[in-house]
């Protein structure tokens, strides 16, 4: 069984995402969709009206529906097997941070690429000066962002500008 989960309505201008090959497969018994349209809600209530009498083995196949699940555990176990950490709701999505993922590294003696934290407050930040360049930026938690946002930088003038990009559309 197969849920297809739309962040948004699939429109004429991104035709890929209206496509359904794995409708089609053989291997598919029930192709279901799913318009999430900002409330994340909606998702596990489909989960849950997919749901029969038996448990059934849920694999997530992105971060953001990964996450949504995750986040909804506590709903959802009783009628899936579902990855999770320990069995706690959230704890998947927490170790998704890079920077935690970093620190648990650092522990272990694990050698990491130097890497330096970001952040936007009302549009504003610091480009601290340790940045080597050419350097490469993505988001801390990439489930609450895309993958657009990754780019590589060869100065500070690149960089500012595309921060400067960033900051004003969200912190």
């Amino acid at each position: 069984e197969v849920l297809r989960v739309h962040r948004d309505k699939p429109t004429l201008l991104k035709p890929l995402r209206s496509m359904k090959p794995e409708s089609r497969s053989k291997y598919v018994t029930e192709f279901n969709e799913c318009v999430v349209n900002g409330d994340s809600n909606t998702i596990t209530d489909k989960l849950l009206s997919m749901a029969g009498a038996e448990k059934k083995l849920l694999l997530p196949t992105d971060d953001y529906v990964c996450c949504v699940v995750d986040e909804s555990l506590n709903r959802l176990k009783d009628k899936f097997y579902i990855p999770s950490i320990h069995g706690k709701e959230g704890e998947i999505v927490r170790l998704m941070d890079k920077n935690l993922q970093k620190e648990l590294a650092k522990e272990f003696n694990i050698p990491m690429l130097q890497s330096v934290l970001i952040t936007s407050v009302d549009g504003r930040y610091d480009i601290p000066e340790e940045i080597k360049y050419p350097c490469f930026i993505k988001p801390n938690v990439s489930m609450k962002s895309n993958k657009g946002k990754m780019k590589k930088c060869d100065n500070k003038t690149e960089l500012k500008k595309v921060l400067d990009r960033y900051a004003r559309s969200k912190d």
